[in-house]
């Protein structure tokens, strides 16, 4: 799949030389996931495309510092093994006004969360020491709890820029979304000649008692985003032409992956 807009050469040139031979062929679709991030669309992109070992992150880390792509750090948590790419000054804003709703799936039945989970506030508070102390390229993620990996998944929705993030509270189980009405919010980056590429996705359980409102919802992230490019598009001319699309529709799944 083409992307909507040319993709940086140097961001394709530094993923080339970070993957091992036996992943090069990754580097097109991995530079894809990194350039939202690149541009300043995306506070952080989860490296989905390839599966990248301890080794390989801190790799990614390396070749992006010796490209002098300093906008950006690699973020890898060893025990779930998931990489994120994240972009500093987006983050510092995230971090200085985390705004998302975190829902608790870990019950019978999904509850909104009036304060975020202890597990999230001490993985935030360690991100942002780890950010301040430090202008690495490559930051390895420690969990509060190595056993309870599943404590990163409020985290990484608020990186990713959701704004409704779930959570597994103190279960080890299965999540209770499975078979549930969701709403699933999808932003689009539309380039000039009309091709499209998914910037982000998320869900959230329809008729949550103090939940989001969807089309407010809808609004704040289209504006956030919309936002974003404008000044991306002052830097980088390759967006010009580029526009936000934010869309959402129902839906109905047996199980959900968070």
């Amino acid at each position: 799949m083409s992307s909507p807009v040319q993709l940086p050469q140097e961001l394709l040139a530094a993923v080339e030389e970070a993957l091992p031979r036996s992943k090069r062929r990754a580097t097109a679709a991995l530079a894809r996931d990194l350039a939202g991030a690149w541009w300043g669309l995306r506070t952080a992109v989860l490296v989905d495309s390839c599966m990248l070992s301890e080794s390989d992150a801190a790799a990614l880390g390396s070749q992006l510092a010796k490209a002098s792509i300093d906008a950006l750090f690699v973020l890898h948590e060893p025990v779930s093994g998931q990489t994120l790419v994240v972009n500093r000054e987006l983050l510092k804003a995230r971090l200085d006004k985390p705004d998302v709703a975190i829902v608790d799936v870990g019950g019978r039945v999904p509850v909104v969360l009036p304060s975020p989970p202890p597990s999230l506030s001490a993985l935030l508070d360690s991100l942002s020491s780890s950010v301040a102390a430090s202008s690495a390229s490559y930051i390895t993620l420690v969990l509060p709890d190595p056993s309870r990996p599943q404590d990163l998944v409020p985290l990484v929705g608020l990186l990713l820029d959701y704004p409704v993030a779930y959570s597994l509270g103190a279960s080890e189980g299965p999540n209770c979304v499975g078979g549930r009405e969701l709403v699933v919010v999808e932003a689009a980056l539309f380039g000039p000649r009309g091709t499209r590429e998914r910037l982000l996705s998320f869900s959230y359980p329809c008729g949550l008692p103090s939940g989001p409102e969807g089309s407010l919802l809808v609004e704040r992230l289209h504006l956030t985003l919309s936002t974003r490019l404008a000044a991306a598009q002052a830097v980088h001319p390759e967006l010009e032409g580029a526009q936000i699309e934010v869309e959402e529709r129902m839906v109905v799944l047996d199980q959900v992956a968070l």
